[in-house]
């Protein structure tokens, strides 16, 4: 999970059942199995905000216009994770896709590291609980329920992504005063 925590593919919602699964038949405890899962995933998030609270904003600064960013859209992420970073980071952490990237945005604004580190642990405690309680009450069929729910992963991420888009082009438009006439 600290690989997961540091944007690689490795999907908890794989390992942790499995893992709840192992427990279940007494190859591990399931204590063990979301307390590891839980630590190793706020360490993975934790090294992600440290490096985008050295590195993001320099560089966001330097290379953001391709993405539009700016140092306004920046200091508004900075407002939002002083005043709201805790819920984005513990309900961020109960999401799929979300779950790998918000550490970034909470580095990028310097979200104050205690507070990040106890919501990520949160976040992460709530999310391998739930993994690992599935994998234990499905037993060996596990697979099943994660082949009937494969695909939604995509969805959630595909809307966030879309969501994103629109917002993207909205600023563009609004700040090229574009009237699309």
């Amino acid at each position: 999970m600290f690989l997961e925590g540091i944007i690689t593919p490795i999907p908890s919602e794989l390992i942790v059942p499995f893992a709840g699964h192992l427990a279940s038949l007494g190859k591990m405890d399931l204590l063990f199995v979301v307390l590891a899962a839980t630590i190793g995933s706020t360490l993975g998030s934790t090294v992600s905000y440290l490096l985008a609270m050295v590195l993001g904003r320099p560089v966001l600064l330097r290379y953001g216009r391709w993405i539009f960013v700016d140092e306004e859209i920046l200091d508004k992420a900075d407002r939002f994770f002083a005043e709201k970073g805790r819920f984005a980071v513990l309900f961020g952490h109960m999401v799929p896709g979300v779950r790998s990237i918000i550490s970034y945005p909470a580095g990028i604004a310097k979200m104050d590291p205690k507070r990040f580190m106890l919501f990520t642990f949160g976040g992460g405690l709530f999310w391998n609980s739930v993994l690992a309680l599935i994998g234990h009450e499905l037993g060996s069929s596990w697979m099943d329920f994660w082949k009937m729910m494969d695909g939604w992963d995509v969805v959630i991420v595909a809307a966030i992504g879309l969501a994103a888009l629109i917002y993207l082009y909205r600023r563009w438009k609004r700040k090229n005063n574009w009237t699309g006439t």
